[in-house]
Formats: structure tokens, C-alpha cells, sequence
């Protein structure tokens, strides 16, 4: 027998359904889930071969405080213009790949790619001829496909610097900027095909010259999960005077107005890119300087070149966060903060700026503030990983706590 509801019951019905809260396996199917920033750690290889406090491994990654890692760097073989390991003993024989992938034991929701490229292997024509031909890029694709899903990674991150501007030097092939669309359109297609979707992301330039002629913004982005903006390196041992290398905003005393942060961003977001596929990359470590005069010890103070090499990393003009950090605790240093660009620090002639706690906290409010996608850090083996200076992953550990911040002053 039908039973017919009266008005009286329809009413009771939609007043209970207003006042009981809902079972959480009922929320309305409508509902999105806010994104989560991303984290993105870039993990080098040959920090493995560095020497006592430095020497890095996989085990030494903290997993819970990455979202993605890129597992720097694979090749480019210049004769079949397909991948290979770049260093085989760590890559395979010390089963890095295994190890890196490893990590998603410990953090399921964790991705994995390979990075493909680097700045060393951007001078030759090679990505540029793989670029170029129909049959080149599909044979790659047929290729990379399989790498990935042989050694368990999530995806690959083209790290060519740059298309037609080859180590920086715009011009090389003016072809590339179209080309480069082409293969990663036609590699986006592959990998989302697969089960599941293979991850694609580049890392871009953050030098405003190089974006305008190497990349056709609006359409690289059609066809990538995201980008990783490389927002540092705007001063080092190339420059006639000391500046910070990667300044949030332009800082005091600096005369060019497109080395920032900020004004990287800006114009990259004015090419077209959409805000929430870019993601922020920030350094784990300083450029230093070797002072013309110790009195003269401000930004844009006139230099001699490259500053002294840590004891640890070895390279001229460059220092990671935990030398820096472990020279400031021993004394003998002055440490200055500039608001807008961030901390550096002088002793005697020698001049180091960099990027601490405090100023990526800062950056990561900027991220916020401009709906970005994250944060990309480069890299691990340059934080102070150890806790020489304090507790573990002080730089890694800012960002994650100020990303994922709810303060309603920190975002917009």
C-alpha cells in the first residue's frame, strides 16, 4: 500500500536535515578540497661523494616534510637522445633510484620524479635536436615512459636551461621556444595516459630575458602539472659588487630593478602562466664574495671575485645554509637584515648572502599571498640536515610550517 506524505511531514523532514550536522561520509559530493602547497625537494646525487658532516644519502631525507621529490640529475645521451642514469655506481649500483623511491613507505602521498638535465648538460645542442624532430621525440617518449615505471618514479622534471638560450646564452636556436612546446604537449599525452598519470614539470628561469625568449608561456603550461621557478642566482661570482641571490624584493642599494623575487613572479604571471602551477623555487645556500675593501661591506659593495670555498662543498663563490649557519655560531661574523631582501653576513673580505628561517618564512607568505602553487627547494644536502647548528632541516622545516600556516595574516 503507497502511504502519502502530508505537507506536515515534508516540513518535519527538511527542518531535522537543517539542524543535524552531517555524517562526514555524506558531505555534499560538491565540496573541493582545498590544493595543498607543494613541496618540492630536489635530491643530488653527488652530495653522496662529499666528505664527513656533508656526505648525503637517502636516508638522511626527512620525508614527511616533502611533497614531491626530484631526484636530480638523468642525462641526455647525445647519440640516441634518450635517458640514462647519469652517475650508474649511485644511481643503480648503490640503488639510489630504489632508495629516493623508497621513501614513499615512509609518506604514501609522496612523488617522486627524475630530473633530466641540469645546468652542465644545457650547453650542447642535444635537447634541442631531440626538440626538433618528430621521430626523435617520439622514440624519447616510448623510452622515458619506460625508465620511469622501471625504477618506480612518479614522473619527470626537464631541467633544460634553457630553450634557445642555451646556459644562458639567448639565441642558440630560436626554433627551440616552439619546439619545446611540441615535446611537452606530445609527453604530456603519453603520460597521462598511463595508469596512473606520470607527473610532467620543468624548471624554469626566474632572468625575465631568458623567460620571453626561451619559453611560450601560455602554452608550456597547457601541458604541465607545474613549474619550478629558479628565484635565485641574481648575483654571484660574475658580478663587479656583492648582492643578495635571490631577494624576495629588491634590496637596498641594488640599481637593477628586475632582480627580485617579486619581480620575477610578476612577470611571469603577466606571460600568461597560471599562479597555481607555479611553484617558487628558493636556495639552500648563499653566494659569496671576496670584498675590494672590508670597510666597504654593504649591498652593492664593490668585490674581487668569488669568495673563499667552504671546507665541506668545495666551490668557489658558493657556501650551503649549514657552513654558513656553523661560521656564524663560531663568531667573528657580523649578520645584517636586509627587510626587503634578506639576511647576509661580512668578515673581514669575506661577504656571504643568503636566505634563513626567517626570510623563507617570508617568501612562503609571499606564495600565499599570490595564490601560488608552493615552494621548490634547492637543495636537501644543503640544509643544515644534521642539525650542526640546531635542530634538523631549519630552512626545509620554516617552509613547511609557514605553508601550511591557516593565520589569516598570512595569506590573502
Amino acid at each position: 500500500m503507497i502511504r502519502h506524505v502530508t505537507s506536515f511531514q515534508l516540513a518535519m523532514v527538511v527542518v531535522i536535515l537543517a539542524i543535524c550536522p552531517w555524517d562526514s561520509h555524506f558531505k555534499m559530493a560538491s565540496a573541493v578540497e582545498t590544493p595543498q602547497p607543494k613541496i618540492v625537494c630536489y635530491f643530488t646525487s653527488w652530495a653522496f661523494y662529499r666528505v664527513e658532516e656533508g656526505k648525503f644519502l637517502p636516508e638522511n631525507v626527512d620525508p614527511s616534510l616533502c611533497t614531491h621529490i626530484n631526484y636530480a640529475f638523468a642525462f641526455l645521451d647525445s647519440t640516441s637522445l634518450k635517458i640514462v642514469a647519469s652517475d650508474p655506481w649511485a644511481d643503480l649500483d648503490n640503488q639510489f633510484y630504489k632508495k629516493v623511491n623508497d621513501l614513499k613507505l615512509l609518506n604514501p602521498k609522496l612523488k617522486v620524479l627524475l630530473s633530466l638535465g641540469g645546468w652542465t648538460e644545457s650547453g650542447s645542442d642535444k635537447y634541442s635536436r631531440l626538440c626538433a624532430s618528430a621521430s626523435a621525440r617520439k622514440a624519447f617518449i616510448t623510452d622515458s615512459v619506460a625508465f620511469l615505471k622501471r625504477y618506480g618514479f612518479d614522473g619527470l622534471d626537464i631541467d633544460w636551461e634553457y630553450p634557445n638560450c642555451w646556459q644562458g646564452n639567448c639565441g642558440s636556436s630560436p626554433k627551440d621556444k616552439n619546439n619545446f612546446v611540441l615535446l611537452l604537449q606530445e609527453l604530456n599525452a603519453a603520460f597521462k595516459q598511463q595508469k596512473p598519470a606520470l607527473l610532467l614539470t620543468i624548471a624554469m628561469s626566474a632572468n625575465v630575458n631568458v623567460m620571453k625568449q626561451a619559453y611560450d608561456v601560455p602554452n608550456i603550461f597547457k601541458h604541465l602539472d607545474f613549474a619550478n621557478l629558479m628565484a635565485y642566482d641574481y648575483a654571484g661570482s660574475w658580478s663587479t659588487k656583492t648582492g643578495h641571490h635571490s631577494p624576495l624584493q629588491k634590496a637596498y642599494g641594488e640599481t637593477d630593478p628586475t632582480a627580485s623575487v617579486e619581480y620575477s613572479v610578476n612577470a611571469l604571471l603577466a606571460l600568461g602562466a597560471p599562479a597555481n602551477k607555479v611553484v617558487l623555487g628558493v636556495p639552500f645556500y648563499g653566494r659569496s664574495f671576496t670584498l675590494s675593501d672590508p670597510a666597504q661591506n654593504g649591498v652593492g659593495a664593490p668585490v674581487k671575485g668569488a669568495g673563499t670555498a667552504g671546507a665541506i662543498t668545495k666551490e668557489p663563490g658558493s657556501l650551503s645554509y649549514y657552513e654558513i649557519c656553523k661560521s656564524l655560531k663560531t663568531g667573528g661574523w657580523t649578520t645584517m637584515m636586509d627587510p626587503s631582501a634578506g639576511p647576509y653576513a661580512f668578515s673581514g673580505d669575506q661577504w656571504v648572502g643568503f636566505d634563513g628561517p626567517r626570510s623563507l618564512a617570508k617568501k612562503a607568505k609571499f606564495v600565499k599571498a599570490h595564490g601560488l602553487a608552493g615552494i621548490m627547494a634547492w637543495e636537501l644536502s644543503m640544509d643544515d640536515f644534521k642539525g650542526l647548528c640546531g635542530s634538523k632541516y631549519p630552512l626545509l622545516t620554516a617552509i613547511n610550517t609557514e605553508l601550511k600556516s591557516t593565520d589569516a595574516t598570512s595569506s590573502r
